[in-house]
């Protein structure tokens, strides 16, 4: 049968559940290695705007949905004692192999971003890193709560998450069956208003919301904001920073 003759695929979007997005994620993980992980690339540059805040030496932090365990060797680099928890047991059996030798690591458990395996104020600083935007209503709430629950009080939560992003620039389709979804999985769109309210909703009061460009390095942020500003000048249409970077602290 050819293509003309089996018609059009019907579109619709795909309706995530949890066993779906393992499944994605597992096919990322498992074909595109290094390439998946945002904290690899970005995580020197969260870092920094994290310390304008909160030195990290002394610290004790948990990193949620932490993959191979990247932004724990910016933490560890910083002088922070660190754990991680993630959903994957292949990712987080690389990272405890990765990190095992080092100072102040204290190991990736296996567990999802709504259960954390730790006791309540057991951590200065929670980090959830390009998380929010995957999670599923039901899910949304049990992960800010748990970063509320294991942060001592005067403690602080970092998240990031795209700034405003145009779902549109991102959609693809099935070409067998008409499957319309968000190519990386974002389910979710947020502004800095809706972050503030949500996270207060669970305890954190806004110390820092930055809107930003990242960079792999120093150099390359700089030149991403040249070209971002200069892709703002062409186009009417491209107005909002494309990362956003909150720290709040818990009362």
């Amino acid at each position: 049968m050819t293509a003309q003759a089996e018609g059009p695929a019907r579109p619709h979007e795909v309706e995530w559940t949890e066993p779906k997005i393992r499944r994605f994620w597992g096919w990322w993980g498992e074909h595109l290695g290094d390439e998946a992980f945002f904290s690899r690339d970005y995580g020197w540059a969260i870092m920094d705007i994290l310390e304008r805040r909160v030195p990290l030496a002394g610290k004790r932090a948990v990193d949620i949905g932490t993959g191979p365990g990247y932004l724990l060797d910016e933490l560890l680099a910083r002088g922070a004692t660190c754990s991680g928890v993630e959903p994957s047991a292949a990712l987080a059996d690389m990272a405890n192999e990765r990190l095992k030798n080092q100072s102040g690591f204290e190991g990736v458990a296996e567990a999802s971003a709504g259960h954390l395996p730790l006791p309540d104020g057991e951590v200065d600083i929670a980090c959830s890193l390009e998380v929010v935007e995957h999670l599923l209503d039901d899910q949304l709430h049990g992960h800010m709560r748990e970063m509320a629950r294991v942060v001592r009080e005067g403690g602080f939560a970092l998240v990031s998450t795209p700034n405003e992003e145009n779902f549109d620039t991102y959609r693809t389709v099935c070409p067998d069956c008409g499957a319309l979804f968000h190519r990386i999985q974002h389910v979710r769109r947020w502004t800095g208003d809706q972050l503030v309210a949500r996270m207060r909703e669970v305890g954190f009061e806004p110390e820092l919301v930055v809107r930003t460009v990242l960079g792999r390095n120093r150099a390359h942020a700089l030149l991403a904001r040249l070209r971002h500003v200069a892709r703002r000048t062409r186009r009417t249409d491209v107005a909002a920073l494309p990362q956003l970077v909150y720290v709040g602290r818990r009362v």
